[in-house]
């Protein structure tokens, strides 16, 4: 093999490694210390899931979905990835059971950029907020899940 085969591959290597290790610092050390001030500072308002983004990966049942909510008359879009298995044999017709639905958003108060959307019984404890009586269909639907920033 020539010196260019080994270059490409060292290179392919670092960009990995760089990669992972990006992935790592952003979901166990900001998005941890966001959520943080989200739950120093919360404030609490009703919001919905607008737009399933894409599958996260081929492995999962992890989706990035994007939501909105509004802070008085200002409208605020947020990304949030969801890993959540649904009773649904259908993968996407259970995705598409989120769309549009009201759904409970936290944000920090001051930074409504700095939101999380609430659909789990894991979401809203760790926020130490009461799981409603109106997403009892998510016990009832919901296998497994969990939001992962």
């Amino acid at each position: 093999m020539s010196n260019l085969v080994y270059y490409a591959v060292g290179v392919g290597i670092c960009i990995l490694i760089i990669w992972g290790v990006i992935d790592l610092v952003n979901n166990y050390i900001v998005a941890p210390k966001d959520k943080r001030k989200i739950k120093d500072n919360p404030v609490l308002v009703n919001g919905a899931v607008i737009k399933k983004i894409e599958n996260i990966n081929k492995v999962s049942d992890a989706y990035l979905f994007s939501y909105s909510f509004y802070v008085g008359n200002n409208l605020i879009t947020n990304k949030h990835s969801i890993g959540l298995e649904f009773k649904s044999n259908s993968v996407y017709n259970a995705t598409n059971y989120l769309m549009e639905r009201s759904l409970p958003v936290v944000y920090e108060k001051g930074n409504p950029k700095n939101s999380r959307l609430l659909i789990t019984p894991n979401d809203f404890s760790f926020f130490q907020i009461q799981f409603p009586d109106s997403l009892q269909w998510i016990k009832e639907d919901v296998i497994n899940g969990n939001s992962d920033n």
